[in-house]
């Protein structure tokens, strides 16, 4: 069964999902920070605003994330701290 639901509905595993799927996606863009996809995963999960991510699940599993913003709203909030 495929659904999708905004991530801020996940629950407490939603940022590291989010943030797995988008290493997943764009983690060669990532390469200079680290080759490690778990390292590079765990250092970006605070960025994600989840109430303007997606996710596409099947059988419960993550197939995809997207982001709907009305362009004024961030998507990501990097927080150079963490």
């Amino acid at each position: 069964m495929m659904e999708i639901k905004r991530a801020s509905e996940l629950g407490e595993k939603a940022r590291e999902m989010v943030s797995q799927a988008f290493v997943d996606g764009f983690g060669h863009d990532l390469r200079f920070f680290s080759k490690d996809k778990k390292k590079l995963a765990k250092a970006l999960e605070h960025m994600f605003n989840l109430d303007v991510f997606y996710v596409a699940l099947i059988d419960g599993e993550v197939a995809g994330i997207t982001v709907l913003s009305d362009g004024h709203t961030q998507s990501i909030n990097h927080d150079k701290k963490n």
